[in-house]
């Protein structure tokens, strides 16, 4: 069997796409609040959306209050697509090698993954926590001791 083949096999290299598909959304979202940031007056772009609050400013323009609601519904979409990231566990080395590379690549700041997940134990952890707990996981299936 060829190793494309393989590697098709593991459902975490379809999974990392997705939610690199969710993340380019997500930015490209951003970029465009940005843009029209830049182009209305100071006025009319004071509406904050997060998961906590939503608060509206009646006077701002509508594009503004719009493109908050997307950037929180594409925040929403990026991180349920890095939440199924934790709950695949590679089933090949280069799935396994894949995520890890993932991993590294997409948080160019240190805030691209979700970072108040709750645990088994009741316990706020960071997305970071759960990936090394599925690395420790898949790796005996692939490293026999005394094998390497």
């Amino acid at each position: 069997m060829a190793a494309g083949a393989v590697q098709a096999l593991d459902p975490i290299l379809e999974a990392i796409e997705r939610h690199k598909a969710a993340l380019a959304t997500w930015l490209a979202c951003v970029d465009r609040q940005c843009r029209l940031e830049e182009q209305l007056p100071h006025g009319q772009c004071q509406s904050q959306i997060t998961s906590w609050c939503e608060e509206i400013v009646e006077t701002d323009d509508p594009r503004w209050i719009q493109g908050e609601r997307e950037i929180m519904r594409t925040t929403a979409a990026a991180d349920a697509a890095a939440i199924e990231l934790l709950n695949l566990v590679p089933t090949t080395m280069a799935g396994l090698c894949a995520l890890v590379d993932h991993a590294i690549t997409s948080d160019v700041d240190g805030f691209m993954w979700p970072d108040d997940l709750l645990s088994s134990e009741g316990k706020n952890r960071p997305w970071q926590h759960f990936l090394l707990k599925n690395i420790s996981a898949a790796l005996p299936q692939f490293w026999q001791e005394g094998a390497v």
